[in-house]
């Protein structure tokens, strides 16, 4: 990926001036009687145990300062608690919030869903995590990862999640996903929706941030049909 082009070539190049500082020394200090056979196999692990220490170095100060990851990793961060949601059958709607956690090498998706009530009240109906890698392509801006699900407390099974996001531009990190998830174990497709709602990953009160799925939910579907089951939900509240 384009950040992990970034952070071998900021090691690459702190590596080439700590071999080349090394390098001048030994020449600097010949009364040591470093051969140059000795020299080579002496510079070879300076550079490969400076690179690897270099990478380590320079991943752990990206990882942990918020500033510097989302500028490394671009159009690449996603990281911040998202909410979306999605239909079930005869389109009922579920409403859910997500956290992706990202570092330069992994990123963790974790999500937990509601049933949505016509009387705006939701029940607990799932949770699901990230299984393996999620692959982030840049070029096609798209999203995509087999998750865990875990139903009713149940047996957790596998899916498979496909989505396309959205960004203000091409330098911007991306603040909308669409996409589908597909059931391994029920064979169903359902069509995501998602918005990002924040950079941070701590939630302070899981009622709020319901509530604000709820509004994002209702915001988008506010030209439902007179016929619809849940026309007559009333709107968010400014």
């Amino acid at each position: 990926m384009d950040f992990s082009r970034k952070i071998y070539s900021i090691a690459h190049f702190i590596t080439l001036v700590y071999v080349l500082v090394i390098w001048s020394s030994l020449r600097t200090f010949e009364f040591m009687h470093f051969s140059s056979l000795l020299q080579i196999p002496i510079l070879f692990l300076f550079a490969y145990f400076g690179f690897r220490f270099f990478i380590f170095f320079i991943s752990m100060i990206i990882n942990k300062n918020k500033i510097l990851k989302k500028i490394i990793l671009g159009a690449s961060y996603f990281e911040g608690i998202w909410v979306g949601y999605y239909f079930v059958e005869k389109n009922i709607p579920v409403i859910f919030y997500q956290i992706i956690e990202q570092s330069i090498e992994h990123t963790n998706i974790l999500s937990e869903a509601y049933n949505y009530h016509v009387d705006r009240s939701c029940s607990y109906k799932s949770r699901w995590h990230s299984s393996g890698n999620v692959t982030i392509d840049s070029s096609k801006s798209s999203i995509n990862y087999l998750y865990e699900i875990d139903e009713n407390n149940q047996i957790q099974h596998l899916g498979l999640f496909s989505g396309i996001y959205f960004k203000e531009s091409h330098i911007e990190s991306p603040f909308r996903i669409t996409g589908f998830s597909y059931s391994m174990h029920s064979n169903t497709k359902s069509t995501f929706i998602l918005r990002k709602i924040s950079d941070r990953i701590t939630i302070a009160n899981i009622n709020t941030l319901i509530q604000v799925a709820i509004n994002f939910y209702e915001e988008e579907n506010s030209n439902l049909s007179s016929s619809s089951l849940y026309a007559d939900i009333p709107k968010p509240k400014e």
